[in-house]
């Protein structure tokens, strides 16, 4: 039977010992690249299964003295050559297991890591560990990596080319381990002796360990390597570095300029402190080709980043240190005879290899190709979870490739991708954001697939133009949508359709237009403008207007007009005054009536008449001119959707509050003939109180309706309802009346509220917004919070202002009521206890909007004043008899007259507090202003079943909402209601 034992080459296979025999081998091997060894194989087997060699390890055993090397790997194809002699011969290629990494390919992101971490993370990905990690080099992570269509081998590869990193292979027995280097100390000597002598003649050398071929070559290479980026986020930054290393021959001062050096694949901030190294690593690419050595040995240990000595050469400038680079390995064993195996005495080993010096650092060529984009490419735009704009402050945004297997489509799926926009400069430009979900297109800077640039958006099935295609083909423009929720938006859009044209603006909340000098318009036609609330207009300067022909204006209620100075009035024909019922004219000084027969003068020494012919009582009558007013014609509102058209939806004409009041007019002064003046005035006041169905339709409400009054069950059981809304804001008690929800932070930015603006830690102002569903849509609540009594260290300012001192919680209130009146057209009425009581009757007040308190704190009469203009409120005020805010505002001057020396030794500190926050401040002040709960004052049922104090501890607990909750569940009970 053949056998390898007692050779010094031997296989060995998957199949088994000495079922595969050495006969030859041919290999090659080098630095950053993949060994192929072709092994020729004997057997005496007829046949060799493929499947069970292909794919599994083989690897050739090379005894030489005492030292053993071995080649490993693994069969890549196995080959069936024929025969030789009465044995079968085959050839075995085999590769390292990091080969079989070119048959793959793949597309995935890599973000935030070195490059050495991501080549670990590629290859334990793909279950192989035989990995060392010998570098000694310093890596910043990329903040951006992408693998595109290409093999984890190519992808690999051109990332360790770029960071100057090489890695080869040692063998051992039954494995070969890839070794990741960077320089010399990535490398181990030969051994058992790093020293190899130079023997040329072929005396003796088949039996010692030399180098016998030598071949030395020099030529001419680069000097100076400049690299060169930009980084966005540092514009002005000089990352330009040149590194020049130039050798003694001539022609050695060539320079290479490398531009883009890919130092923006760093992380920002630290893009040049690659700048340096770069430039060194490709500098040592191109000097590590300009002296290199060929050789020829017969040591088995020489291998491709082994480190040897070289000795007895005779030019003594060659003795020195040595890196293989490269081999080509030739192995062949004697032939075998039947029944037995030879000696291995005519074996033959030959290694040719490629050497540098050992102080010349090696670099792998940069020969990978990087994959380029061929074009644009669309993907995503993603974010965090819930968000619906996710960017930074560069206005960079987040997507997601179709070819991203591994990512989650969130906010982690890409680096920050910046995006083309039509305008960008500083503090200028346009600003149009993609959001998430949106489909946008991604070019590539220099086809690189790590710079990718959102340079548009476009389309798909699910996010379809909004102007509606193609039936409005000749329309363009733009429209947002309001986030979050997306309930509106604003929009800019142009009609192009002959005869059509417009340019539509339409703005969901406000619009505002600031100009800083001057502001022109010019019509052609008519303008027509409504406004559905308030119109204010400020000049600062002189204010100039031209009527050509007519100017008609209604003023359905009020006018008033102030002139700080002198008011000229010029008509050119005639001038007709007329008034319902009174005209009064009055002067500082004199009044003056001219006309061409005569005139009255009123002054300070009297009444001058002076005419022609003074009548008095003497006949005669009034001149036949009389005041025709022509009313003016409503403007149109402007179309929502419909281009080219004059005008939008015409409005439900008004009736004329003047027009409406012509027959009470002329009856009221018909009575006045008759009953007299004062008579006619009462009746007047009479009548304007009972003729509210006028009045509703003179302003545009339709036919006047009485509202059904509430039984006296109904209005206890709202009372009580409101009553726990005003408890529920103290966030106590988690129990809200039935119907009631609590108005979420996303509804109350569709109603343009913001949310933040109902809870202010610094003030320690609190409210919330519940609604309840009506017949006509939804109708809110404001819920204010009154004073936490259990801070006792905050009780006197609190105090302070829940008796009326106006300060910020009222402003804020004030300004939160306002917002809502106008978000709810109206249908807002407002709620609270004790402080809350306060600021929800100033917001009554504010807006003329009802309100329902509970010991409230009184409002200061400059509140009331200041909101004149408002509607009047209609204001409940329930109080618990007993309660001691209540008491406090009954007996103000009992309050004034207590010394604070008696207060602050009463039965408990709470009544200390109370008198001391009048006795320790300006009695005179306090005096005259200490209000009185504003609105309708309603006493509540007994809620206790002992009498309280005016000012005793049994009073405060009455001042409390609980107490107030009790007192209000008796009054339910007490009208008919049943308890809850």
């Amino acid at each position: 039977m053949l056998t390898q034992v007692y050779r010094d080459i031997s296989v060995l296979s998957s199949l088994g010992e000495d079922v595969l025999l050495f006969r030859r081998m041919s290999g090659h091997e080098e630095l950053g690249g993949l060994f192929l060894y072709h092994i020729d194989v004997l057997t005496m087997l007829s046949s060799v299964d493929f499947d069970a060699v292909l794919g599994r390890e083989m690897s050739v055993r090379v005894t030489s003295g005492s030292s053993v090397r071995y080649f490993h790997g693994l069969v890549s194809r196995f080959t069936h050559l024929g025969s030789e002699g009465r044995y079968g011969l085959y050839r075995a290629e085999v590769r390292p297991w990091l080969w079989f990494l070119t048959r793959n390919r793949d597309s995935r992101i890599f973000q935030g890591e070195t490059v050495p971490e991501i080549v670990k993370k590629v290859l334990r990905g793909r279950g192989f560990t035989d990995l060392s990690d010998r570098l000694s080099g310093t890596y910043l992570p990329w903040e951006y990596c992408v693998q595109y269509q290409e093999s984890d081998y190519a992808f690999i590869s051109r990332l360790l080319e770029h960071e100057g990193i090489y890695y080869y292979f040692s063998h051992e027995n039954g494995r070969h381990v890839l070794v990741l280097a960077d320089g010399a100390a990535s490398h181990d000597p030969l051994s058992p002796s790093s020293q190899v002598r130079f023997q040329p003649e072929k005396r003796q050398r088949e039996r010692l360990r030399v180098v016998t071929g030598w071949t030395l070559s020099r030529e001419v290479t680069a000097g100076t390597h400049i690299v060169d980026d930009y980084d966005f986020e540092n514009p002005r930054a000089q990352l330009r570095t040149p590194l020049s290393m130039p050798h003694a021959h001539e022609m050695s001062g060539m320079e290479v300029y490398e531009y883009p050096s890919n130092m923006a694949y760093q992380p920002s901030g630290r893009r040049g402190e690659n700048a340096m190294p770069y430039a060194r690593v490709r500098l040592e690419a191109q000097q590590g080709l300009h002296e290199t050595i060929l050789a020829e040995s017969n040591v088995t240990g020489l291998a491709a980043g082994m480190l040897f000595r070289l000795t007895h050469h005779p030019i003594s400038s060659q003795n020195r240190e040595y890196l293989v680079t490269q081999t080509s390995i030739e192995m062949v064993s004697d032939a075998y005879e039947g029944g037995g195996g030879g000696d291995g005495e005519q074996d033959t080993y030959l290694c040719r290899i490629a050497l540098v010096p050992g102080t010349v650092p090696f670099r792998t060529p940069r020969r990978t190709p990087w994959p380029r984009m061929g074009g644009p490419q669309t993907a995503m735009v993603v974010g965090k979870a819930g968000e619906e704009i996710w960017t930074d402050r560069h206005g960079r945004i987040k997507v997601h490739f179709p070819w991203d297997r591994e990512g989650n489509a969130d906010e982690n799926s890409s680096c920050w991708v910046r995006v083309a926009q039509a305008w960008a400069g500083r503090r200028w430009g346009a600003q149009f954001l993609p959001r998430v979900g949106q489909e946008v297109v991604v070019s590539f800077l220099d086809g690189d697939p790590n710079r990718p640039l959102v340079t548009g958006a476009v389309y798909n099935g699910e996010a379809q133009p909004p102007f509606g295609l193609p039936e409005r083909a000749t329309q363009s423009g733009w429209r947002s949508s309001s986030s979050k929720g997306g309930a509106g938006g604003n929009e800019f859009r142009f009609e192009d359709k002959a005869g059509r044209e417009q340019v539509f603006i339409h703005a969901q909340r406000a619009l505002d237009v600031k100009v800083r000098a001057s502001h022109r318009e010019s019509m052609g036609g008519d303008r027509h403008q409504t406004v559905g609330r308030d119109k204010k207009a400020m000049v600062e300067g002189n204010h100039h207007d031209i009527v050509w022909t007519d100017r008609y204006q209604n003023v359905d209620a009020n006018a008033s007009l102030m002139v700080g100075l002198d008011r000229h009035r010029e008509i050119g024909q005639n001038y007709a005054l007329k008034a319902g019922l009174e005209v009064a004219v009055e002067a500082g000084l004199s009044i003056s009536l001219k006309a061409s027969g005569g005139f009255i003068t009123i002054g300070p020494t009297g009444v001058t008449i002076s005419g022609n012919l003074v009548l008095v009582n003497s006949g005669g009558s009034p001149s036949a001119l009389q005041a025709q007013v022509t009313e003016p014609d409503e403007a149109q509102h402007a179309p929502d959707s419909e281009p080219g058209r004059g005008g939008g939806r015409p409005r439900a004409r008004r009736i004329s509050r003047l027009a409406a009041n012509r027959h009470r007019i002329a009856r009221i002064a018909a009575r006045m003939a008759e009953d007299g003046r004062a008579a006619a005035q009462a009746r007047l006041k009479a009548e304007e109180d009972a003729g509210a169905d006028l009045r509703k339709q003179a302003v545009g409400e339709g036919e006047a309706t009485t509202p059904t009054p509430l039984s006296p069950e109904q209005e206890a059981r709202h009372a009580l309802d409101m009553g726990l809304l005003s408890q529920h804001v103290y966030g106590e008690d988690p129990t809200l009346p039935p119907g009631y929800s609590v108005v979420s932070q996303d509804e109350l930015r569709m109603l343009g509220i913001n949310p933040s603006s109902l809870n202010d830690p610094k003030t320690n102002f609190r409210a919330e917004v519940y609604k309840k569903d009506g017949i006509d849509g939804p109708e809110y609540v404001v819920a204010y919070r009154g004073t936490d009594f259990s801070k006792f260290a905050d009780i006197k300012d609190n105090a302070l202002q829940a008796f009326g001192a106006e300060n910020e919680h009222y402003k804020q209130a004030i300004k939160l009521a306002r917002e809502m009146n106008i978000a709810t057209n109206g249908k807002v009425s407002f709620t609270g206890h004790s402080l809350g009581g306060g600021m929800a009757s100033a917001a009554a007040v504010a807006t003329g909007r009802p309100a329902i308190t509970f010991n409230a704190a009184g409002l200061h009469p400059d509140t009331v004043a200041a909101y004149s203009d408002a509607p009047p409120a209609d204001v409940t005020a329930y109080y618990v008899p007993g309660e001691f805010l209540s008491n406090v505002q009954d007996n103000r001057e009992l309050v004034l007259a207590v010394p604070s020396s008696l207060v602050v030794g009463a039965v408990n500190p709470w009544a200390g507090v109370a008198a001391g926050l009048y006795v320790g401040s300006d009695s005179e002040a306090l005096g005259a202003t200490l209000p009185r709960a504003y609105g309708r004052r309603v006493a509540l049922p007994e809620p206790f079943d002992e009498d309280a104090s005016w000012l005793d501890d049994n009073s405060f607990q009455r001042h409390r909402i609980k107490s107030v909750i009790k007192g209000l569940e008796k009054a339910h009970r007490n009208a008919g209601g049943v308890s809850r």
